[in-house]
């Protein structure tokens, strides 16, 4: 099936990961803040139980904690990794959870065994998310070098392709 607008082919491939245990409820427009949010939502749910949050829902420095750690992250490799590593580790620092106060707790992200919308831990929520909204003119430094080169050097680019490398 071919497309004319961008729209007609959004909106094909929304039903079609619909109706393969995708999320139906598309979050539109959603902001950076409110996507994070939404994650720590899910972390809470999935974690709520007395030996990690104890009830207790994240606070936004626990949450920043997660962000740190994903910012150290710099290929998709690592980044794969981290995500079906299942879990993450955290210091809280709520304030409300006095058995876990100032403790390190692990964070359940996601176990690929089970089963989406299931009533187990880290069960997998696939999501769906039309157009991000970002502050205007903002761009991180690495983003700004992606966007002008994503390499430094004609080596760097060819480096992770033995027999590649130009002459």
């Amino acid at each position: 099936m071919a497309f004319t607008k961008e729209a007609d082919f959004e909106a094909a491939l929304i039903k079609i990961l619909s109706e393969h245990g995708w999320e139906k409820e598309v979050l539109h427009n959603y902001t950076e803040q409110q996507l994070v949010q939404n994650w720590a939502d899910i972390l809470y749910q999935n974690n709520r139980g007395i030996d990690r949050l104890n009830d207790y829902p994240l606070t936004e420095g626990e949450m920043q904690q997660v962000l740190e750690q994903i910012a150290t992250l710099r290929t998709p490799l690592k980044l794969n990794g981290f995500i079906n590593g299942k879990s993450v580790t955290i210091t809280r620092d709520n304030p409300n959870d006095t058995q876990h106060f100032g403790k390190e707790v692990s964070l359940k992200i996601y176990d690929r065994r089970s089963k989406p919308l299931s009533d187990r831990p880290a069960a997998p929520i696939f999501q769906q998310v039309q157009a991000v909204e970002r502050p205007s003119g903002r761009l991180d430094a690495s983003d700004q070098r992606d966007a002008r080169h994503p390499y430094r050097t004609e080596k760097e680019r060819y480096s992770h392709q033995p027999g590649l490398q130009p002459d």
